[in-house]
């Protein structure tokens, strides 16, 4: 989806462009005209007729870009349209009528986890309102081991993880929408398996695709309230007295 739009310094690494050109319509299909853009993202902004001013940016750890007449802005918490705005506003000092566009090419600000039993596990980005049910499609779907009436949403940090339980087969199957909740940056969506959840395979996931961003106690601090949350056998030993928030 393109929004008339803004400009920042230029960021044009070759993995960067080789991701866009794969992703480009899916992003352009998913993004939320609000959506809020953040340190980490990287935005494409172009000038109709005005080559010199077209921009590939990556926004900065304190959420500011630069732009040519612009100078610096702080854009984070921004959506795309207000930041437009205030660069065609600027630029009309310039240039007659200026047209610009700008296209998300990459959210780094804005990242969940979708784990277990999908056809790609793996850590995705946000680019709007994402429910759960939108989360396992970005992941490819559900594979047929998948126990779809029992999927875990992990949410908060080490200290305080709030962990509920989604029907989401009765969301798909019944439409029932309190069961497919809208995520939030940082959620993980687990998938048990239909025959078990095991422990090992519940740290493999974290192990193989969080371990670099959420450290591997984290795994292992939460598992005993996997268990209760997932109703099934636990290991050998003392089990967590956590509340457990469940959907009914």
């Amino acid at each position: 989806m393109i929004f008339g739009g803004c400009s920042f310094s230029k960021y044009t690494p070759s993995s960067v462009t080789e991701t866009y050109n794969q992703k480009d319509e899916y992003i352009h299909a998913h993004v939320d005209p609000q959506y809020a853009l953040g340190s980490g993202d990287i935005i494409d902004i172009n000038v109709w007729r005005e080559d010199d001013l077209n921009r590939r940016i990556l926004i900065n750890q304190s959420g500011e870009i630069s732009y040519p007449f612009v100078g610096n802005i702080q854009i984070n918490g921004m959506s795309m349209f207000q930041l437009k705005d205030i660069i065609t506003e600027t630029l009309s000092e310039y240039f007659i009528n200026p047209q610009v566009t700008v296209n998300i090419v990459t959210s780094q600000s804005k990242k969940i986890f979708v784990l277990g039993e999908v056809r790609q596990p793996g850590m995705f980005n946000m680019f709007g309102p994402t429910t759960a049910i939108e989360a396992v499609s970005m992941a490819s779907g559900f594979t047929r081991d998948a126990k779809k009436k029992n999927v875990l949403l992990v949410r908060g940090g080490l200290n305080d993880p709030d962990l509920k339980s989604l029907n989401l087969k009765a969301a798909l199957k019944k439409g029932d929408i309190t069961q497919n909740l809208a995520l939030q940056p940082g959620d993980v969506l687990y998938v048990p398996t239909v025959a078990f959840a095991s422990t090992e395979r519940f740290f493999n996931r974290i192990n193989s695709i969080i371990r670099p961003i959420i450290n591997m106690e984290y795994g292992l601090a939460i598992w005993p309230q996997v268990e209760d949350t997932l109703n099934i056998s636990g290991r050998e030993g003392s089990r967590s007295t956590t509340q457990i928030q469940l959907i009914p």
